[in-house]
Parts: structure tokens; C-alpha cells; sequence
């Protein structure tokens, strides 16, 4: 028969590759989106002069990137320190 702390101990593994695979899945999407919209913000955004719409959009598009990578690491990289504390 199976302890409780077995029990905890899946429902904490499954659990955790879900979180995993949904984080990984929306970074793709986020990926994905990014190069289908890259020629059309090439030609709308890059290609024009300075504007407050454009610092705008620049700083949303690029933000949210680079708070997906680092979410990404922190939840695939981050957690394979701990035992070392």
C-alpha cells in the first residue's frame, strides 16, 4: 500500500511537468507569433522614424519576450539547484 507522502510526492511530480509543459507551450506560442508578425514589423515599425507609438510598441513587444525566456529558465533551470543549498 502507498504512503501519503508517496501519494503527495506524484501528485507533486505531475503537478510540476504540467506547470513545465505549459510555460514551454506558451513560450512557443509567444516564439511563433514573433516570426509570423516579423516581416510585417520590419516593414510597419523598424522602417519609419521615431515615434511615442513606436517606443511603445517596441518596449510591450520586447518585454514580454524577454520576460518569457526568463520564466522559461527560472522554471526549467531554476529548480535544479535547489537540493544544492
Amino acid at each position: 500500500m502507498s504512503s501519503s507522502t508517496d501519494i503527495l510526492a506524484d501528485v507533486y511530480v505531475t503537478q510540476y511537468a504540467n506547470c513545465t509543459f505549459a510555460v514551454v507551450a506558451g513560450g512557443a506560442l509567444l516564439f511563433y507569433d514573433y516570426l509570423l508578425t516579423l516581416d510585417d514589423e520590419i516593414e510597419l515599425i523598424w522602417q519609419r522614424s521615431w515615434s511615442i507609438g513606436k517606443a511603445l510598441y517596441i518596449i510591450s513587444r520586447y518585454y514580454s519576450l524577454i520576460a518569457t525566456v526568463l520564466v522559461n529558465n527560472y522554471v526549467l533551470l531554476g529548480n535544479l539547484t535547489q537540493g544544492e543549498h
